[in-house]
Parts: C-alpha cells; sequence; structure tokens
C-alpha cells in the first residue's frame, strides 16, 4: 500500500463520511485529484463504498476488511533522488511493485463485473514441443482466459519507455506459446502523453507482433472504465 493510501485510510477511520475536498484537506493529500483516484481504486476493490450525500457531493465511507494502516513516525528528511535514478520509479507510489499489485486488484474488480473471477499467478504450461510452467498475473480456467496486468505509464520526461515496451512484447512470445483455447488479454493502464495513450503508442508501432486474437485493454483508473482497443 503507497502512503497516500494509507493517509487516506487512516483519515476516514477517524472522520467517516468525508467527501473529496475534505478528505484532501484532513489527510493533507493534493492534489483532490489523487484523492479521487485512491477513493476509486478502494472502492473497485471493495474497501469503500462512495454514495452521494445530501448536498449533492460524494461522500466515503470506508467497508469491513479495508486495509488496516499506521501512521508513519516522521523521519529526517532525505535527499530528493536524482531524476536518472527516478527515472523508473511510479510517481506517488511507494513502488512500482505496490501500484502493479493496486493495478491488478482493479483488474480483478472490473472482469468481477463482468461475471469473470479470476485468480492471481495463474500458471500454464508454455512451449511447442517441451513444455514450460509460466505464470501469469491474473486468469481462469472457466472460461479459459489468461490476463497480464501492466500498469505502465511514459517516462517523466514524455518519451516512450524502451524497457517496458520490451516487457510487452514479451508477453506477446508468452500468449503466442500458451494454449489456444484460453483467450489473451493484455490489460494496460490508461496514461496520456498529450492526446496519445501508452496503449495506443504501442498498438501502432507494435501491431506486427501482437499475436492474432490477442486482446488489447485499456483501463482507466479514475473512471474505472475499460475498452478493447485491438
Amino acid at each position: 500500500m503507497d502512503s497516500n493510501t494509507g493517509k487516506l485510510i487512516e483519515t476516514l477511520r477517524r472522520w467517516p463520511g468525508l467527501d473529496d475536498d475534505q478528505l484532501s484537506r484532513q489527510s493533507g493529500i493534493r492534489p483532490r485529484q489523487t484523492v479521487n483516484q485512491i477513493c476509486r481504486r478502494l472502492e473497485a476493490t471493495g474497501q469503500l463504498r462512495r454514495t452521494t450525500g445530501s448536498d449533492g457531493k460524494i461522500i466515503n465511507t470506508l467497508l469491513d476488511g479495508a486495509a488496516e494502516f499506521a501512521l508513519p513516525r516522521a523521519e529526517p528528511a532525505k535527499a530528493a533522488p536524482s531524476a536518472e535514478a527516478n527515472n523508473f520509479q511510479r510517481i506517488g507510489s511507494i513502488s512500482n511493485a505496490h501500484a502493479g499489485r493496486e493495478f491488478e486488484d482493479a483488474a480483478c474488480a472490473f472482469f468481477a463485473k463482468t461475471g469473470i473471477v479470476l485468480t492471481r499467478n495463474f500458471g500454464v504450461e508454455l512451449g511447442h514441443v517441451k513444455k514450460r510452467m509460466h505464470r501469469f498475473d491474473l486468469g481462469s480456467e472457466e472460461p479459459p482466459i489468461l490476463v497480464e496486468c501492466k500498469s505502465y505509464t511514459w517516462t517523466s520526461g514524455g518519451n516512450s519507455p524502451s524497457a517496458k515496451i520490451r516487457s510487452m512484447n514479451e508477453v506477446m512470445l508468452f500468449f503466442t506459446l500458451a494454449p489456444a483455447h484460453y483467450r489473451k488479454i493484455l490489460f494496460l493502464l490508461k496514461h496520456l502523453r498529450g492526446e496519445v495513450t501508452l496503449a495506443a503508442n504501442y498498438i501502432k508501432n507494435y501491431a506486427h507482433v501482437i499475436p492474432p486474437g490477442v486482446e488489447i485493454w485499456e483501463f482507466d483508473l479514475e473512471g474505472l472504465v475499460g475498452q478493447r482497443m485491438v
């Protein structure tokens, strides 16, 4: 769990029923859009309920089972990391691993609404003649489906993230080697550079490596809306 999510949960434990503006002020999380995004993620994973209050604003209420979190003690300030050292670290998240797990939670909730219950670390044997077990982020036998989640973003400078592109190409290889009866989905975070999303850029420039039948979906974490791109 990233620190902002923890602060938000702790604030709602102390002052239940705050709207996003109040929650931003009480928790100190800025900008307000960050509060909105966190609340929508928590709603998608069943930890928070968002309802319309008497004044027409959306109020937030924690549900039973919301993650426990203790506010950390203050620590001496540390020097900011260099731009080079922080190039691959997700801004606003405690780590890329945490961001990835939260995105998988959102993907599970999204597919659950369509009646598909997915399992984490879903194992499938890959290969042509010789086989080897590989674990996809999410999957199911009934219906047969394999989902690889990537909450990738453009680099802080707005450049195409070459290492992440290679990782997506590797997913295409895994899908090629997976049994044919599985539905195969690359589930990407919607992230814009100007008017172009990272998913749209990948499809435009790497369509030649996307196997027939593989679906690429783009998911908007703020609006909790998924769109099939291919």
